[in-house]
């Protein structure tokens, strides 16, 4: 986890569908983080009314954007690992 204010800063999953092979292990990080971060799962069940244009991307992201809770959002594929201290790093060079 980031070494952040716990009350600063959200964790939103993003999937196309409910049928996303990931979605069983953000279910598993969802439970173990619940208590301390604010950690959700989106999932896009309704396509026509969260479509924003034809990248699939895009689309995916937009539900994250539209449920952010504060001003600065970091985007980060599933890809990716980061370091416990570079959300406060990134938003201190801000």
């Amino acid at each position: 986890l980031q070494r952040y204010p716990k009350d600063k800063f959200q964790v939103i999953f993003c999937v196309e569908s409910a049928l996303d092979p990931g979605i069983q292990t953000i279910d598993h990080l969802i439970a173990k983080y619940k208590d301390t971060v604010d950690v959700q799962l989106l999932i896009d069940e309704d396509y026509d009314s969260n479509h924003s244009g034809p990248n699939p991307k895009i689309n995916n992201l937009t539900k994250g954007f539209k449920n952010a809770k504060f001003d600065i959002v970091w985007v980060v594929d599933s890809n990716i690992w980061v370091s416990p201290g570079t959300l406060l790093r990134s938003v201190c060079a801000l």
